[in-house]
């Protein structure tokens, strides 16, 4: 089910999701996840694959509820404050669950058992290469910190006011949002520099008026 799943992913990231900033490495995702689940079945590593699946799977669970909410938050031409909550308490869910899941109990208790686990287990039932599955899963749980790192940077781009609230950070029109802020804040405090009147050092202004006409040589 999970491999019929991912063969699937691959298909629909090609001909029917939108294009992403990180497409590319989700394509590779796909193919490196089908890889692992279709290795481990075969080599009889059930308990790995099943414990790689359980840590990694709560997070997509919350990930596309919260994608959800987003969506549902302007639904013809109202805006829904339930679904805003919703979405910003399943975005904190969501890197709570992807943190705990990924990043610490992924390598603590999968990669410790497939690397240094086996190397205590192969000295006494004889020497095997677990190099290519070991070398996978560090692949993935290198995907799993460059991933983290778009969550921290929504994170940071909404502490910063950059972004008025939770959105999907890889969609090109996110970027075009955070561009369109950023180039509004700017000319607001171009503006505010513009008409600022100079001041002496007692406090009192210079007296230069605002020209209205361009000067001319």
């Amino acid at each position: 089910l999970q491999s019929g799943f991912y063969l699937h992913s691959i298909y629909a990231c090609i001909y029917m999701d939108h294009w992403r900033r990180d497409s590319n490495v989700m394509m590779f995702h796909h193919f490196l996840t089908l890889s692992l689940l279709l290795f481990s079945y075969a080599a009889r590593y059930h308990t790995i694959g099943t414990l790689l699946l359980f840590l990694h799977d709560f997070s997509d669970v919350a990930l596309e509820g919260t994608k959800c909410h987003v969506y549902f938050k302007t639904r013809g031409g109202k805006f829904y404050k339930f679904h805003e909550l919703c979405a910003n308490v399943g975005f904190v869910f969501f890197t709570l669950v992807w943190f705990v899941g990924r990043l610490y109990y992924f390598p603590v208790l999968v990669l410790n058992a497939a690397s240094y686990g086996t190397m205590l287990y192969a000295e006494k039932k004889g020497f095997e290469d677990f190099t290519f599955f070991n070398g996978m899963m560090l692949a993935l749980f290198a995907l799993n910190v460059y991933w983290f790192m778009f969550i921290l940077n929504l994170l940071f781009k909404v502490a910063t006011g950059q972004l008025k609230e939770v959105d999907d950070v890889r969609e090109e029109e996110v970027q075009d949002k955070i561009r369109e802020n950023n180039l509004k804040k700017e000319q607001m405090a171009n503006s505010t520099a513009m008409n600022k009147p100079m001041q002496n050092g007692d406090g009192h202004t210079n007296g230069i008026k605002k020209r209205t006409k361009p000067m001319q040589e």
